[in-house]
């Protein structure tokens, strides 16, 4: 493990190295976030889920293709010809396809993920498992009304039997906007992208203040803005998502953030741990479907948190093949050549 971490580190140090070198004018300290992000226990999922011949564990070569490319830093190879046309007729393009993620079809992913993490809670669910609809918001009106609700599980809480609500976030680490963090006395602090320091650095914080809210701290106007480094500072209240649910409904919301690349967030791994505690012992019910491999990961959370971090590992090439495919409809005949 000494070994295993001293080459980590040293990788890491080359990708810190290769920023400074071939900086990257839209998307800051690149190479570091998408090393760190690369690097986090469910980002390999798709090459650890063994093949079996069904339709969850076969991935089509071009999606693979597209993944193993991502995650390796290299250019998108389906798209070399379109780029190579526009970048004749003097347009910038972004070889690595991070601007096909965030720009493409990202909704893709997150539906896909969804799917999954209907899956994983009707496969232990102690109460009725109820999916939100954004064009239809009155569906989930009764649990949350600031917002359409992704799903929810009713009296899903072991300990009160309180509704359980999960918010499915499925994002990339990088993108154009950069967030310094440094906030302002009048709005107290914000958050920073520091995705190149520690894991989810880019996605967490951001995502979980949006979905449950903030509580106020300091004194607007007169105290500094909260500085992360410190510990120190104003922070404005904002109300979150699920502000209704969580104030007047008495309700459990769940943020699941994962990243584009597979990574999945602690605190949503903590809550598919505690759904796996309920397929263990002699009163635990089960529902999940397993690998037909002999090599099949047989236990609840190694299987779900494969499976949820494939979607969108799967979901994002989709986009991405799905966005290279429209522009070259949108490119002139002579650039598609």
């Amino acid at each position: 493990m000494v070994q295993h971490h001293k080459r980590w580190l040293e990788a890491l140090k080359a990708r810190r190295a290769q920023d400074r070198e071939e900086p990257n004018d839209v998307y800051a300290n690149r190479e570091q976030v998408r090393f760190v992000s690369a690097s986090q226990p469910d980002a390999g999922a798709m090459l650890d889920i063994s093949p079996d011949g069904t339709f969850l564990n076969t991935f089509a070569d071009m999606d693979f293709e597209v993944y193993l490319q991502r995650r390796g830093s290299l250019s998108i190879t389906s798209a070399t010809g379109l780029f190579d046309a526009l970048e004749k007729k003097g347009e910038a393009v972004d070889r690595k396809g991070d601007g096909l993620s965030c720009g493409g079809e990202y909704s893709r992913r997150h539906h896909r993920v969804l799917r999954r993490g209907v899956a994983m809670t009707r496969a232990v669910a102690i109460g009725q498992v109820v999916q939100g609809d954004k064009e239809r918001p009155e569906l989930t009106d009764m649990i949350n009304s600031t917002c359409a609700v992704d799903l929810a599980e009713l009296e899903g809480d072991d300990a009160t039997g309180a509704d359980v609500c999960q918010e499915y976030k499925v994002v990339s680490p990088l993108t154009k906007t950069h967030r310094t963090g440094r906030g302002s006395k009048v709005h107290g602090g914000s958050v920073a992208n520091v995705g190149h320091l520690y894991a989810f650095g880019n996605t967490e914080e951001r995502y979980r203040i949006k979905i449950l809210g903030c509580k106020g701290r300091g004194r607007l106007g007169k105290d500094q803005p909260f500085n992360h480094a410190t510990g120190v500072g104003s922070v404005k209240a904002r109300p979150g998502d699920y502000f209704d649910a969580l104030r007047n409904k008495k309700a459990i919301v769940v943020p699941m953030i994962l990243e584009a690349q597979g990574g999945i967030a602690p605190h949503s791994l903590h809550f598919i741990r505690r759904l796996a505690q309920r397929a263990k012992g002699a009163r635990g019910r089960d529902g999940t479907v397993y690998g037909r491999s002999r090599t099949s990961a047989r236990s609840f959370f190694k299987h779900h948190t494969q499976q949820l971090a494939a979607a969108a590992q799967v979901g994002d090439a989709k986009g991405i093949r799905r966005k290279i495919t429209q522009m070259k409809i949108d490119t002139p005949d002579e650039g598609r050549a």
